[in-house]
């Protein structure tokens, strides 16, 4: 059931993102055998109908927390029935089918405009994959996503542990209970026996970026197929030049693809959209349309908390657009069925936000954000977000005035029909209260799908230039960089430590603890970012200390605990009568202290030494003197 691979083999990190596509292209030329389908779409469905599946398979045994055996055996079978399904419609069908056009974008063109524009494209894809693999960037949500995945691995069950800690009495908070990206994450890092901070930081990026591209590829197709790889072309540049602030769904891209709701902003959106268009120019929803429209339902449900939101209502703009637009009731009435398909896993999702007294309080909640600062300060912050704001309106006017139909119902009045529903300022204090929240109210600007909407507005500018044509598309391209921020500016990026992704000293702190042999008694207290990164790494070291510790404990319990961690990484200054104690209390085993604090401050009689290293040295607490 375990297929072992060498991942000190530089191949691994080709062969796995391949073996990705080759299972999503697979289950995507099945499902649509009787359709006149490419590769790309092929690729970009049966990823989408994948995950949703998985969402559905996966939900009773999140919710009854099982071991991931079984999960991790029904997708073992289901590869195998994939491979062998699509082999023998193969021998049966005695076609090539798609098979001498390249399966990611583009297939061999005699045009040798066409031919530079592709090998550009490709050339900065290839860039953009370099830095995001060679470089590493630190993001403090990988000690929840990242570390659920370790957690997963190291004790072969779902949604049991509470993952930033791996204390077995902390459960899971309810907002990330039925999430299946992370349990998916899982299944194929214990599928193929690698650690999981190196599946999230090397190997989903070489799957996830280049997908994204697909999915850009086939927009680009339903808004203009004459100019689809310049679609592509200028939303590479986009996502290059997208670097706002770290909220941008071109960061997202960058900077955490592996992340469920990058996945979500940068695959799962795009793909609706898409379909919306092909809805919007046939003006027809097919049983086609409604398994496509239900699978990236329940795949934007399956990547993140926020989907459950996000989803249902970027999907209700664009069916109101729809209604509005061609007064149609019968079809109108078709786009809710996938809705109603869906209603069950919210309800499921809604009782154990219940359970967990979730909206407990919330009658009391107050919004102290405005809506400037949800979008300047929180989503977009840089000296150059004016340009980018006016480019936009500008964007939006153009295609206003010069577009077709379609592509104002996509660029025009969706953004209206947000704007004007769920993205008002005037119902921003509700939204924020009974459906958001306040720290991620910020997200709802994903939906505006702004990078889009300007490319869709250069598409139709450069669509009616005939004999400038390569001189306006180096004007628009210098404009896209002009008003943008570049993606790879440090400090977001800087060279990696190690495979990882991690600092080596969080490595070689676990691997030591790890070589002790005692899982029961690994209890361990050191600072950020240190502590972030620990559970990403290896789901058998168990921290005091964490993102979330704050929800688990009472009061009086976080308040000492603070104090605890203030004496030693922040004030460097402690009483050890007082440190012995609620080292005791706290159930520590193993504690980082800075060699810098050891010269003014006196040690506890039941701290020995467990190594040393650098500037910093670990102690043991032997549980005898505690006891």
């Amino acid at each position: 059931m375990i297929i072992r691979v060498n991942m000190n083999n530089i191949f691994s990190l080709v062969l796995i993102p391949l073996l990705l596509f080759v299972i999503c292209y697979m289950f995507g030329s099945i499902v649509t055998i009787k359709y006149k389908v490419g590769c790309g779409e092929k690729t970009v469905l049966g990823f989408l109908g994948i995950i949703a599946l998985f969402q559905i398979v996966a939900l009773p045994f999140m919710y009854y927390e099982t071991s991931v055996w079984p999960l991790l055996s029904i997708c073992v079978l289901f590869c195998v029935l994939v491979i062998l399904v699509y082999t023998g419609l193969a021998i049966k069908n005695r076609k090539e089918e798609n098979r001498k056009k390249a399966i990611f974008l583009f297939k061999p063109n005699k045009n040798k405009y066409e031919l530079i524009i592709s090998g550009i494209i490709l050339g900065l894809i290839a860039f953009q994959l370099f830095y995001v693999l060679y470089y590493q960037h630190s993001d403090a949500d990988d000690s929840y996503y990242v570390a659920q995945i370790s957690t997963i691995i190291d004790t072969n069950y779902l949604m049991d542990i509470e993952p930033t800690t791996g204390i077995d009495a902390f459960e899971q908070l309810p907002t990330y209970k039925l999430i299946g990206h992370e349990v998916l994450l899982g299944v194929i890092a214990k599928m193929f026996h690698i650690n999981a901070a190196y599946l999230c930081h090397m190997i989903i990026p070489a799957f996830m970026i280049p997908l994204h591209y697909i999915v850009v590829y086939e927009m680009g197709k339903q808004i203009d197929e004459s100019h689809k790889k310049i679609f592509v072309l200028l939303c590479v540049f986009v996502n290059l030049f997208g670097a706002f602030s770290g909220a941008t769904a071109s960061a997202f891209l960058t900077y955490r693809i592996w992340q469920g709701k990058a996945v979500l902003v940068n695959i799962v959106l795009p793909i609706l959209l898409t379909e919306f268009i092909k809805i919007y120019r046939k003006q027809e929803v097919t049983k086609c349309s409604i398994v496509k429209l239900l699978s990236a339902l329940w795949a934007g449900f399956f990547c993140t908390t926020v989907g459950l939101y996000l989803i249902p209502i970027i999907y209700f703009v664009y069916t109101v657009v729809y209604f509005l637009v061609y007064k149609d009731f019968k079809n109108s009435f078709r786009l809710c069925l996938p809705v109603i398909m869906c209603l069950p896993f919210v309800f499921v999702k809604l009782f154990t936000f219940f359970k967990q007294d979730y909206f407990v309080g919330i009658e009391e909640y107050e919004v102290a954000l405005s809506f400037k600062d949800a979008f300047f300060v929180k989503y977009l912050n840089s000296d150059k977000v004016w340009i980018w704001v006016l480019l936009f309106g500008f964007a939006i006017l153009y295609i206003w005035k010069a577009g077709t139909k379609i592509e104002k119902m996509v660029a025009v009045y969706s953004p209206i029909v947000l704007f004007l529903t769920f993205g008002n300022p005037l119902f921003m204090s509700f939204i924020i209260k009974y459906v958001t929240g306040e720290s991620v109210y910020w997200r709802l600007f994903w939906l505006y799908q702004f990078r889009y909407i300007v490319v869709i507005a250069m598409i139709i500018y450069l669509s009616k230039e005939k004999e400038r044509k390569l001189i306006s598309l180096f004007v628009v391209i210098l404009l896209i960089i002009g008003a943008g921020e570049y993606i790879f500016e440090e400090p977001h990026f800087k060279e990696r430590s190690n495979r990882y992704k991690l600092s080596d000293r969080a490595v070689l702190i676990s691997d030591e603890i790890i070589r002790e042999g005692h899982e029961e008694n690994n209890y361990l207290l050191l600072p950020e970012p240190y502590s972030f990164e620990i559970r990403q790494y290896t789901g058998k070291v168990r921290l005091v200390h964490g993102l979330y510790t704050k929800h688990f404990y009472n009061k009086e319990e976080y308040e000492q605990l603070e104090r605890l961690y203030e004496q030693l990484y922040e004030l460097k200054v402690w009483n050890p009568e007082v440190l012995q104690k609620r080292l005791k209390y706290f159930h520590v085993d193993y504690v980082y202290i800075p060699n810098d604090t050891l010269r003014f401050n006196e040690l506890p009689d039941n701290l020995k030494l467990f190594f040393e290293k650098d500037d910093y040295t670990v102690f043991k607490v032997m549980r005898e003197a505690t006891n």
